[in-house]
């Protein structure tokens, strides 16, 4: 609820109180990048308490090696730096999440 309340109110409040009303769209950006942090460790106890370590590995490897890879290549070619790491962070960790919730489904729909 916080953080739905700060992304409505960061167009308002921060270039009344701060000087960085420039990065309003910035910092609302990484208000929803915070939303898959709260419901990415549920996953993993759930995924950890099925036995699905293995799956939690592969998945957290193969995300984290498309993440590396985007940053080596935004490195270099991003028009603006700033916005391309804060937007690779955020999709990091939606795919994180995605991954995890892929797994799930998979491995509910072999067991049923």
């Amino acid at each position: 609820i916080a953080t739905l309340m700060a992304y409505f109110s960061a167009p308002y409040l921060v270039p009344r109180l701060t000087s960085y009303g420039h990065l309003v769209g910035d910092i609302q950006l990484v208000t929803l990048g915070v939303l898959p942090y709260a419901a990415t460790p549920i996953l993993f106890h759930v995924m950890s308490a099925l036995d699905m370590r293995m799956q939690l590995v592969l998945s957290a490897c193969a995300v984290l090696g498309v993440y590396v890879l985007a940053l080596l290549w935004g490195g270099t070619h991003a028009a603006d730096k700033l916005e391309f790491f804060t937007l690779a962070r955020v999709l990091y960790g939606y795919a994180l999440l995605s991954a995890y919730g892929l797994c799930l489904t998979l491995h509910r729909w072999k067991t049923a």
